[in-house]
Order: structure tokens, then C-alpha cells, then sequence
């Protein structure tokens, strides 16, 4: 029987179907995981979570952004650049008609931009003494005019790449240059950048550590222990219980006591965390709580037990 075809919608939102011999299976989509791996638990999880292609370094070009979106990401060019986004080259804008620059200077390209320089070396747009005093009307909002040697140019600040009349946040974190450091990504800002902590770490004003989220008390299910690892945790479930979903659940091993050899010449009965043998008349247990074996003696019945107790009783 083919399930993937007979049985209406037998996976979930973001899963596909695979038949197999017999039955079927539901991965998850490519560009999708597991939300449940996320979090340390055991099992196959719930449900299958968007994945952030985008938190994975060298995903695009040095020169370009990368966009996450549901299933998937893309990547884009920087201004300055032209390509695919996986492959991105410079752009000279003084090769197009449209990027001249003023009088009294000349035209110099750059990486994603382009510079006019003035005609005695000095980098900006050239402009008169007057409009140098109005800087607000004659150079962009992150520019500010210099007088040097008798001239009067519009310079890009610090953090901004241009001729002074066009400025641009210059990209701090596309430059080798500006490290942040190990467990943290760059984060490009208006003229500047700062460093963040990836998630499962902390900030201690000079690099990142990890947060021991065991620490706290409640951050695993019960009967469950936290396993605290670089950048996250794991909770792994106690010995006699199973993961269901976010908790923990006792195991019931009286369900297939047969099956896994428990309880040979007895009765299994399930305890929180564990289970019990009750012998059968004439048997005893065998030392090791998980089965009986002759007594020798026909009236006495016992108890087998892992809990660490084995009481006789006499019938």
C-alpha cells in the first residue's frame, strides 16, 4: 500500500511523504528542521521549522546580503556591485555617463563607488567658499566640508563611502579589517557596526561565553537531565522514561515484558520511572530484578524489583 497516495494529507505543514516498504516516512522539506532538535530533546520532533540559511557564514558573496525567507534565502549585491549575489563584482561608475563629477575635479573609482578628487589631490567634491559654509546645501547629511590648501570639498564621514555630495553607510562588516569576536556576527549599523552574541551566549564587553542554561532549575522537563553544551543544552530523559514531545514521560516496559525477556516466570507491573516482577508461586527472583527463577520451595511467592527492595512474601 502506498500511503503517500491513499491516505488524505498523512504528513504535516513543511513535510513530504516517502513511501517505504510497508509504511511511510515524513522528512522535512529541504530549507526546514526538526523545532524540537533545536531545543536538545530526543525523538523526531513535532514539527518541521523554518531554517535560517542565512546565520551560516560564506552563504553569499562578501559583497552581498543574504535574505532568509520561508524554505529558502537570497542573496543580493551590494550597491556598488552588480552580479547574482553569489558572485558579485564592482561596479565603475566612472565609465557611465551619469556619474560625472563637478568642475575642478576628476573622477576615481573605487570599490562599490566611486571618489571625485579635486585637481590638487585632495579627495571630496569641490565646492565654493560660500556653499562650504552651508554644508547642510551642499553636502550630504554624512559628509562635512573641509577647507585644505584654498580649497573647499564635501568629504564622507568616518563609516561612509563617496564623493561627499553622494555618501553611503560603508559596510564595516564586509571588511577584514573589523573582527568581532569568536561565538558572535557583525552587525552593520548607520556608519558604524556592532558585534552581537549568537544565541547560547553572552556578552562580557570584550568576547562571548556561553550560557550555562542548566543553571536554571526549570529549563529541562521533568525527569529529564540538562546537559549544557557550547551554545545551547540537552535534555536527554531519565533512565524508565521516553521523550513525547517537550516532556518526559514514564516507559511503560510491562508492554512488551515478553518481548524484551522481563519477568520470565512472573508478572510485570509498571512503577514511575521502572517496573516490579511479581514471582509466580514456587519462584524467586534472580538477583538482578528483571526475572524469577525456582525457589525450590512451592509456597513462596516474591517480589523482583529494580526499585532496590525484594520482599518475600509467604502464602
Amino acid at each position: 500500500m502506498d500511503e503517500c497516495r491513499e491516505l488524505e494529507a498523512p504528513c504535516q505543514v513543511n513535510e513530504h511523504c516517502v513511501n517505504t516498504e510497508g509504511s511511510y516516512l515524513c522528512p522535512c522539506q529541504m530549507g526546514f528542521a526538526r523545532a524540537s532538535a533545536k531545543r536538545g530533546f530526543a525523538g523526531n520532533g513535532t514539527q518541521c521549522d523554518d531554517v535560517d540559511e542565512c546565520a551560516a557564514a560564506g552563504v553569499c558573496h562578501p559583497r552581498a546580503v543574504c535574505s532568509n525567507s520561508a524554505g529558502g534565502f537570497s542573496c543580493h549585491c551590494l550597491r556598488g556591485y552588480s552580479g547574482d549575489g553569489f558572485s558579485c563584482l564592482d561596479v565603475d561608475e566612472c565609465a557611465l555617463s551619469n556619474s560625472s563629477c563637478p568642475p575642478g575635479s576628476i573622477c576615481i573609482n573605487s570599490a562599490g563607488s566611486h571618489i571625485c578628487s579635486c585637481l590638487n589631490g585632495t579627495v571630496g567634491t569641490c565646492v565654493s567658499e560660500e556653499d562650504c559654509g552651508n554644508t547642510s546645501a551642499a553636502c550630504h547629511p554624512g559628509a562635512r566640508c573641509v577647507s585644505e590648501h584654498g580649497l573647499h570639498f564635501c568629504r564622507c564621514l568616518e563609516g561612509f563611502a563617496g564623493n561627499g555630495t553622494h555618501c553611503s553607510d560603508l559596510n564595516e562588516c564586509d571588511l577584514a579589517s573589523e573582527r568581532c569576536p569568536e561565538f558572535s556576527r557583525c552587525v552593520n549599523t548607520e556608519g558604524s557596526f556592532s558585534c552581537r552574541c549568537w544565541d547560547g551566549y553572552r556578552d562580557n564587553e570584550t568576547q562571548c561565553l556561553d550560557v550555562d542554561e542548566c543553571l536554571n532549575r526549570t529549563t529541562c522537563p521533568e525527569h529529564s537531565t540538562c546537559v549544557n553544551m557550547m551554545g545551547g543544552y540537552r535534555c536527554p530523559c531519565n533512565p524508565g522514561f521516553e521523550s513525547s514531545g517537550m516532556l518526559c514521560e514514564d516507559a511503560d516496559e510491562c508492554l512488551n515484558a515478553e518481548r524484551d525477556g522481563l519477568c520470565d516466570n512472573g508478572t510485570c507491573i509498571n512503577v514511575l520511572g521502572s517496573f516490579r516482577c511479581l514471582c509466580d508461586s514456587g519462584f524467586k527472583s534472580n538477583g538482578t530484578g528483571a526475572s524469577c527463577i525456582p525457589s525450590g520451595r512451592r509456597w513462596e511467592t516474591g517480589w523482583s524489583s529494580l526499585m532496590g527492595q525484594t520482599p518475600t512474601l509467604l502464602t
